[in-house]
């Protein structure tokens, strides 16, 4: 949902992967695998040796992948402390990283009262193996974390080498290097098993209307028939195919 005030900690990378592993991290919520519903993911800054880049580091070294040192559910707080405050994030995202250059992206028609949820589905055999021991050769997707969209400055990478080289080498653009030095990168073990329609990749769209009535209070009126966009080639994970 990407047209509503105040709705950063849905919509900014950043800000889901906090509030993931805040929700897991409650007490009420002890019975629930993050795992079952997210792949290993970190929030990393550049030349920071932070707690973040120590999890990422026993990670990828072949440390046993527990709630600790994979998502920190121990301690939520360490993804606040130390960084930006969210008090400057409120509503939709005012600034916009430039794509890299090469990197195609896609344009949409925004409508001021549309709200599209994209979906993507992971199947039970790729949580389990996420849940698993890492194989370093594996891919990763690494994204900026905050005030991005359109796939921004998004790369995969396929080793630790690569993600640490992606997030440390500056871009070609100004406002995308002043955006990850505040918002740091979102790196997530990447979705190599994804449920995929005819052998394709696809997002599920579904289409709310969001209305103040007279009351002043909020009716939601969601479309009957979602829809889901495919990619346009098959898909595969083949290392000719990943740039």
């Amino acid at each position: 949902m990407n047209h509503l005030d105040g709705n950063v900690h849905l919509v900014s990378k950043k800000g889901l992967f906090k509030n993931l592993v805040k929700f897991f991290a409650l007490e009420t919520n002890k019975h629930l695998d993050i795992n079952d519903f997210t792949p290993p993911s970190f929030l990393l800054f550049n030349n920071i040796m932070d707690a973040e880049r120590k999890r990422f580091d026993a990670f990828v070294s072949g440390a046993k992948p527990n709630e600790v040192n994979c998502f920190g559910l121990d301690n939520p707080a360490r993804i606040v402390a130390g960084y930006d405050s969210d008090e400057d994030e409120v509503g939709e995202e005012e600034e916009e990283g430039e794509p890299e250059a090469g990197v195609e992206v896609e344009v949409e028609v925004e409508v001021e009262v549309e709200v599209e949820v994209e979906v993507e589905v992971q199947t039970q055999t790729q949580a389990q193996t996420d849940s698993k021991l890492c194989n370093t050769g594996s891919l990763w997707i690494v994204k900026p974390a905050g005030n991005t969209n359109r796939g921004c400055g998004i790369s995969v990478c396929k080793s630790p080498q690569e993600i640490l080289k992606t997030i440390s080498t500056p871009s070609n653009s100004a406002l995308n290097n002043r955006i990850t030095k505040k918002h740091g990168w979102i790196v997530q073990k990447y979705m190599e098993k994804p449920f995929l329609v005819n052998s394709r990749k696809f997002d599920v769209r579904v289409f709310v209307l969001f209305v103040i009535n007279k009351e002043k209070k909020i009716d939601v009126h969601m479309f009957n028939e979602p829809y889901i966009r495919t990619s346009a080639v098959p898909y595969t994970t083949d290392k000719k195919s990943v740039r």
